[in-house]
């Protein structure tokens, strides 16, 4: 009898082992798909004043812009010619540059964010709450500012795109709607300091206070005109405008086509740390 009973209790052992040894070597896919299924539920754009997105989910920001600089860049070629014509030069002709491209793109800016000034239904969640969210992302043991600078290349990749995940993960499981979110990206020539960046991404969202922007490299959420008026700094052009706006699908990863996936944020140059960050969740 004892000996049945030691092969029994072997066998619940053995089964107890496998299963272990099952989930171990299970996807450590288990908390990224967790955290992606969360991040990528459907968004209801038919919804009553849902957000407006000046690009789709599938776009490529980075062409879209190339390709809206380039038609500016032809619309002011015939007015070089005639500025030159006229005797000015070389500096009075970059300034007059410089301001045709910085009007240009204002109008361009101004008519993405339009809608801003025209929805006045009030989000779902508080001013407070949202600042507690902003904080916590902030204080986030893998997205902090403080722990991003020890990954290498940390300044040039800049992790904002990993931050602006957090923030939209953190606003989704506080009940959130989807369509109360979006991405916003400045796209163009960026300086931060002694860093360059070619785009800069954070949250906006419909509070019950109005819009306002979720970026954890500020202490509060930010009203949008104001946050609009920092990043317009960060051009390597500045004070003159020479960066566009968009508005985005709050699933959004980068610039590139597509929304948040596991091979994406597996790619080598970010290290474990969305490993990291997709644990801590």
């Amino acid at each position: 009898m004892r000996y049945l009973l030691a092969l029994k209790w072997m066998g619940w052992a053995l089964l107890l082992h496998a299963c272990l040894l099952h989930s171990s070597s299970s996807p450590a896919a288990s908390p990224w798909q967790e955290v992606l299924v969360t991040l990528n539920q459907p968004l209801s754009i038919q919804e009553p004043h849902a957000i407006v997105h000046s690009q789709a989910l599938d776009a490529d920001l980075s062409k879209i812009h190339q390709a809206e600089m380039k038609a500016i860049t032809r619309d002011w070629q015939p007015q070089e010619a005639a500025l030159k014509a006229q005797g000015l030069d070389k500096k009075q002709i970059r300034t007059r540059r410089l301001q045709f491209f910085q009007d240009r793109l204002q109008g361009m800016n101004q008519a993405t964010l339009a809608f801003l000034a025209t929805d006045t239904k009030p989000g779902t969640i508080t001013a407070s709450t949202a600042a507690s969210i902003l904080s916590a992302a902030r204080q986030h043991q893998v997205a902090s500012l403080d722990r991003t600078r020890d990954y290498q290349r940390s300044d040039e990749i800049g992790f904002c795109f990993g931050r602006a995940l957090l923030v939209h993960y953190f606003l989704l499981k506080a009940g959130v709607p989807q369509h109360h979110m979006a991405k916003i990206f400045t796209i163009g020539d960026l300086k931060v300091g002694a860093t360059f960046w070619q785009f800069h991404v954070a949250v906006l969202l419909k509070t019950q206070a109005g819009y306002v922007i979720m970026d954890p490299l500020h202490p509060a959420p930010l009203p949008v005109q104001e946050w609009r008026r920092i990043n317009e700094n960060y051009s390597v052009k500045a004070p003159w405008l020479d960066v566009r706006f968009y508005i985005t699908d709050p699933r959004k990863f980068l610039p590139a086509p597509g929304k948040y996936e596991a091979a994406k944020m597996k790619n080598p140059i970010y290290q474990d740390y969305f490993r990291r960050l997709m644990l801590s969740l």
